[in-house]
Protein backbone atom coordinates (compact mmCIF):
# COMPACT_ATOMS: atom_id res chain seq x y z
CA UNK A 1 0.00 0.00 0.00
CA UNK A 2 2.82 2.44 0.95
CA UNK A 3 6.47 1.96 0.03
CA UNK A 4 9.13 4.10 1.68
CA UNK A 5 12.36 3.70 -0.30
CA UNK A 6 15.77 5.02 0.77
CA UNK A 7 14.45 8.21 2.37
CA UNK A 8 16.95 10.75 3.67
CA UNK A 9 15.92 14.04 5.31
CA UNK A 10 18.28 16.66 6.73
CA UNK A 11 17.69 19.86 8.68
CA UNK A 12 20.81 21.93 8.24
CA UNK A 13 23.66 19.68 9.28
CA UNK A 14 21.41 17.31 11.25
CA UNK A 15 20.42 14.04 9.56
CA UNK A 16 16.89 13.26 10.79
CA UNK A 17 16.33 10.24 8.50
CA UNK A 18 19.25 8.29 7.08
CA UNK A 19 18.36 6.17 4.03
CA UNK A 20 15.38 4.35 5.56
CA UNK A 21 13.13 1.89 3.73
CA UNK A 22 10.01 -0.07 4.71
CA UNK A 23 6.54 -0.95 3.44
CA UNK A 24 3.10 -0.65 5.01
CA UNK A 25 0.56 -3.25 3.95
CA UNK A 26 -3.21 -2.94 3.89
CA UNK A 27 -4.87 -3.69 7.21
CA UNK A 28 -1.70 -3.48 9.35
CA UNK A 29 -1.42 -1.64 12.66
CA UNK A 30 2.26 -0.69 12.87
CA UNK A 31 4.03 0.93 15.81
CA UNK A 32 6.83 3.38 15.04
CA UNK A 33 9.17 3.61 18.03
CA UNK A 34 12.40 5.34 18.91
CA UNK A 35 14.06 7.61 21.49
CA UNK A 36 13.33 11.33 21.48
CA UNK A 37 14.89 12.88 18.39
CA UNK A 38 15.24 9.53 16.60
CA UNK A 39 13.25 10.68 13.54
CA UNK A 40 9.76 9.26 14.17
CA UNK A 41 7.81 12.47 13.64
CA UNK A 42 9.93 13.43 10.63
CA UNK A 43 9.23 10.03 9.09
CA UNK A 44 5.48 10.46 9.60
CA UNK A 45 5.53 13.96 8.13
CA UNK A 46 7.41 12.75 5.05
CA UNK A 47 4.81 10.01 4.47
CA UNK A 48 1.98 12.49 5.04
CA UNK A 49 3.53 14.91 2.52
CA UNK A 50 4.31 17.68 5.01
CA UNK A 51 8.04 17.32 4.31
CA UNK A 52 9.76 16.64 1.01
CA UNK A 53 12.65 14.18 1.43
CA UNK A 54 16.14 15.20 0.31
CA UNK A 55 16.42 11.84 -1.46
CA UNK A 56 14.36 8.69 -1.83
CA UNK A 57 10.69 8.17 -2.62
CA UNK A 58 7.35 7.47 -0.97
CA UNK A 59 5.14 5.46 -3.34
CA UNK A 60 1.40 5.05 -2.81
CA UNK A 61 -1.50 3.51 -4.67
CA UNK A 62 -3.62 5.66 -6.99
CA UNK A 63 -6.29 7.84 -5.33
CA UNK A 64 -4.63 7.14 -1.99
CA UNK A 65 -6.01 9.04 1.03
CA UNK A 66 -4.17 9.78 4.28
CA UNK A 67 -5.61 10.80 7.65
CA UNK A 68 -3.15 12.46 10.03
CA UNK A 69 -3.28 13.24 13.75
CA UNK A 70 -0.22 15.31 14.73
CA UNK A 71 1.23 15.07 18.23
CA UNK A 72 -0.03 18.51 19.27
CA UNK A 73 -3.58 17.83 17.92
CA UNK A 74 -4.31 21.36 16.59
CA UNK A 75 -8.00 21.98 17.29
CA UNK A 76 -9.94 25.24 17.08
CA UNK A 77 -10.76 25.71 20.75
CA UNK A 78 -13.57 28.25 20.27
CA UNK A 79 -15.46 26.05 17.81
CA UNK A 80 -18.01 23.44 18.72
CA UNK A 81 -17.25 19.87 17.71
CA UNK A 82 -19.96 20.14 15.05
CA UNK A 83 -18.45 23.33 13.58
CA UNK A 84 -14.92 21.92 13.62
CA UNK A 85 -15.76 18.63 11.88
CA UNK A 86 -17.84 20.43 9.24
CA UNK A 87 -14.90 22.77 8.68
CA UNK A 88 -12.60 19.75 8.15
CA UNK A 89 -15.11 18.32 5.67
CA UNK A 90 -14.82 21.56 3.67
CA UNK A 91 -11.01 21.40 3.67
CA UNK A 92 -11.09 17.80 2.48
CA UNK A 93 -13.82 18.48 -0.12
CA UNK A 94 -15.92 15.66 1.28
CA UNK A 95 -19.15 14.95 -0.53
CA UNK A 96 -22.24 14.54 1.68
CA UNK A 97 -20.51 16.01 4.79
CA UNK A 98 -23.46 15.31 7.12
CA UNK A 99 -23.25 11.57 6.48
CA UNK A 100 -19.45 11.61 6.83
CA UNK A 101 -19.59 13.52 10.13
CA UNK A 102 -22.33 11.26 11.52
CA UNK A 103 -20.16 8.23 10.74
CA UNK A 104 -17.01 9.48 12.50
CA UNK A 105 -18.99 10.78 15.48
CA UNK A 106 -20.32 7.27 15.99
CA UNK A 107 -16.92 5.61 15.50
CA UNK A 108 -15.13 8.01 17.86
CA UNK A 109 -17.93 7.94 20.49
CA UNK A 110 -18.23 11.72 20.67
CA UNK A 111 -21.99 12.18 20.18
CA UNK A 112 -22.47 13.41 23.77
CA UNK A 113 -20.12 16.38 23.16
CA UNK A 114 -21.07 17.07 19.54
CA UNK A 115 -22.62 20.49 20.25
CA UNK A 116 -20.12 21.53 22.93
CA UNK A 117 -17.25 23.99 22.56
CA UNK A 118 -13.92 22.17 22.23
CA UNK A 119 -12.23 24.33 24.90
CA UNK A 120 -14.61 22.91 27.54
CA UNK A 121 -13.75 19.26 26.82
CA UNK A 122 -11.33 16.87 28.55
CA UNK A 123 -8.04 15.81 26.94
CA UNK A 124 -9.56 12.40 26.24
CA UNK A 125 -12.45 13.85 24.27
CA UNK A 126 -10.13 16.24 22.41
CA UNK A 127 -8.01 13.25 21.33
CA UNK A 128 -11.15 11.49 20.11
CA UNK A 129 -12.06 14.58 18.10
CA UNK A 130 -8.56 14.57 16.62
CA UNK A 131 -9.05 10.96 15.61
CA UNK A 132 -12.48 11.79 14.19
CA UNK A 133 -11.03 14.50 11.90
CA UNK A 134 -8.25 12.11 10.84
CA UNK A 135 -10.69 9.42 9.70
CA UNK A 136 -13.05 11.86 7.96
CA UNK A 137 -13.09 11.09 4.26
CA UNK A 138 -12.43 7.38 4.73
CA UNK A 139 -8.58 7.45 4.41
CA UNK A 140 -6.60 4.38 3.41
CA UNK A 141 -3.77 5.14 5.84
CA UNK A 142 -4.13 6.65 9.31
CA UNK A 143 -1.00 8.28 10.78
CA UNK A 144 -1.17 8.92 14.54
CA UNK A 145 1.67 10.72 16.33
CA UNK A 146 1.50 10.06 20.09
CA UNK A 147 -2.31 9.66 20.09
CA UNK A 148 -2.53 8.95 23.85
CA UNK A 149 0.03 11.48 25.13
CA UNK A 150 -1.11 13.05 28.40
CA UNK A 151 -4.13 10.80 28.92
CA UNK A 152 -4.98 8.91 32.11
CA UNK A 153 -5.08 5.06 32.07
CA UNK A 154 -8.84 4.91 31.38
CA UNK A 155 -8.60 7.41 28.54
CA UNK A 156 -5.61 5.51 27.09
CA UNK A 157 -7.61 2.31 27.07
CA UNK A 158 -10.53 4.05 25.32
CA UNK A 159 -8.26 5.46 22.59
CA UNK A 160 -6.40 2.16 22.25
CA UNK A 161 -9.65 0.26 21.73
CA UNK A 162 -10.75 2.84 19.17
CA UNK A 163 -7.47 2.50 17.27
CA UNK A 164 -7.79 -1.30 17.25
CA UNK A 165 -11.32 -0.98 15.91
CA UNK A 166 -10.19 1.42 13.17
CA UNK A 167 -7.28 -0.92 12.39
CA UNK A 168 -9.72 -3.60 11.28
CA UNK A 169 -10.55 -1.45 8.25
CA UNK A 170 -7.52 0.83 7.75
CA UNK A 171 -3.75 0.71 7.73
CA UNK A 172 -2.54 2.48 10.88
CA UNK A 173 0.93 3.86 11.61
CA UNK A 174 1.29 5.17 15.14
CA UNK A 175 4.08 6.36 17.40
CA UNK A 176 4.02 6.17 21.18
CA UNK A 177 6.35 6.33 24.16
CA UNK A 178 4.08 3.90 26.02
CA UNK A 179 5.63 0.64 24.83
CA UNK A 180 3.19 -1.63 26.65
CA UNK A 181 0.44 0.14 24.75
CA UNK A 182 2.16 -0.52 21.42
CA UNK A 183 2.59 -4.16 22.37
CA UNK A 184 -1.16 -4.45 23.02
CA UNK A 185 -2.29 -2.46 19.98
CA UNK A 186 0.13 -3.17 17.12
CA UNK A 187 0.83 -6.23 15.02
CA UNK A 188 4.25 -5.00 13.90
CA UNK A 189 6.87 -2.66 15.28
CA UNK A 190 9.51 -0.54 13.53
CA UNK A 191 12.21 0.98 15.73
CA UNK A 192 14.19 4.01 14.55
CA UNK A 193 17.39 5.11 16.28
CA UNK A 194 19.51 8.06 15.16
CA UNK A 195 17.62 8.25 11.88
CA UNK A 196 18.11 4.58 10.95
CA UNK A 197 15.78 1.60 11.18
CA UNK A 198 17.28 -0.83 13.70
CA UNK A 199 14.35 -3.27 13.91
CA UNK A 200 11.31 -4.18 11.79
CA UNK A 201 9.50 -7.19 13.23
CA UNK A 202 6.07 -8.63 14.01
CA UNK A 203 5.27 -8.13 17.70
CA UNK A 204 4.44 -11.84 18.08
CA UNK A 205 7.87 -12.80 16.79
CA UNK A 206 9.51 -10.61 19.42
CA UNK A 207 7.37 -12.23 22.10
CA UNK A 208 7.95 -15.81 20.88
CA UNK A 209 11.70 -15.44 20.78
CA UNK A 210 12.13 -13.53 23.99
CA UNK A 211 11.55 -15.96 26.84
CA UNK A 212 14.28 -15.24 29.37
CA UNK A 213 13.35 -17.07 32.55
CA UNK A 214 10.85 -19.00 34.64
CA UNK A 215 9.59 -17.15 37.67
CA UNK A 216 9.03 -19.33 40.75
CA UNK A 217 7.62 -18.36 44.11
CA UNK A 218 7.73 -21.20 46.63
CA UNK A 219 8.35 -22.08 50.27
CA UNK A 220 10.46 -25.04 51.34
CA UNK A 221 13.93 -26.36 52.13
CA UNK A 222 16.81 -26.59 49.67
CA UNK A 223 14.92 -25.03 46.77
CA UNK A 224 17.84 -23.18 45.19
CA UNK A 225 20.16 -26.19 45.46
CA UNK A 226 17.58 -28.57 43.96
CA UNK A 227 16.86 -26.21 41.06
CA UNK A 228 20.54 -25.82 40.25
CA UNK A 229 20.78 -29.62 40.16
CA UNK A 230 18.42 -29.90 37.17
CA UNK A 231 20.40 -30.73 34.03
CA UNK A 232 18.70 -28.23 31.69
CA UNK A 233 19.15 -25.22 33.99
CA UNK A 234 21.76 -22.63 33.08
CA UNK A 235 21.52 -20.64 36.31
CA UNK A 236 19.20 -19.75 39.18
CA UNK A 237 18.86 -16.27 40.71
CA UNK A 238 17.24 -15.82 44.10
CA UNK A 239 15.14 -12.68 44.53
CA UNK A 240 14.06 -12.40 48.15
CA UNK A 241 13.26 -15.28 50.49
CA UNK A 242 10.71 -17.08 48.31
CA UNK A 243 11.28 -15.85 44.74
CA UNK A 244 13.53 -17.40 42.09
CA UNK A 245 14.37 -16.72 38.46
CA UNK A 246 15.31 -19.91 36.61
CA UNK A 247 17.17 -19.58 33.30
CA UNK A 248 16.85 -22.68 31.07
CA UNK A 249 19.57 -23.77 28.62
CA UNK A 250 16.95 -24.55 25.95
CA UNK A 251 13.54 -23.25 24.86
CA UNK A 252 11.83 -26.31 26.35
CA UNK A 253 9.15 -25.48 28.90
CA UNK A 254 10.59 -26.71 32.21
CA UNK A 255 7.61 -25.76 34.34
CA UNK A 256 6.21 -29.35 34.49
CA UNK A 257 9.64 -30.58 35.63
CA UNK A 258 9.85 -27.90 38.32
CA UNK A 259 6.29 -28.65 39.51
CA UNK A 260 7.18 -32.35 39.86
CA UNK A 261 10.30 -31.38 41.80
CA UNK A 262 8.20 -29.18 44.08
CA UNK A 263 5.72 -32.01 44.71
CA UNK A 264 8.53 -34.48 45.42
CA UNK A 265 10.18 -32.15 47.94
CA UNK A 266 6.86 -31.01 49.44
CA UNK A 267 7.45 -27.35 48.65
CA UNK A 268 4.56 -24.94 48.98
CA UNK A 269 4.21 -23.77 45.39
CA UNK A 270 2.81 -20.22 45.36
CA UNK A 271 3.39 -19.08 41.79
CA UNK A 272 5.14 -20.18 38.59
CA UNK A 273 5.10 -18.69 35.10
CA UNK A 274 7.26 -18.01 32.04
CA UNK A 275 8.75 -14.53 32.23
CA UNK A 276 9.14 -13.01 28.78
CA UNK A 277 11.14 -10.03 27.69
CA UNK A 278 8.83 -7.06 27.29
CA UNK A 279 8.88 -4.72 24.32
CA UNK A 280 10.33 -2.13 26.70
CA UNK A 281 13.27 -4.40 27.54
CA UNK A 282 13.86 -5.16 23.85
CA UNK A 283 13.64 -1.43 23.04
CA UNK A 284 16.27 -0.56 25.64
CA UNK A 285 18.65 -3.22 24.33
CA UNK A 286 18.24 -2.21 20.69
CA UNK A 287 18.57 1.55 21.23
CA UNK A 288 21.22 1.49 23.97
Amino acid sequence: MVKVAEITKKFGGVVALDNISFELKKGEVVGLLGPNGAGKTTCMRVIAGFYTPDSGTVTQENNFKIGYLPENNPLYQNSTVEEYLNFICGIKNIENPKSAVDEVVEKAFISEVFYKEISTLSKGFRQRIGLAQAILGNPDLLILDEPTEGLDPNQREDIRNLIKQIGKEKTVLLSSHVLDEVQKTCERVIIINKGKIVLDSPVKKLEMGSEIAIYLKAKGKGIEKELKGLKDIERVEKNGDEEYLIFPKTKEDLRPTIIKLATKNKWELLEIYSKKKSLEEAFKEITA
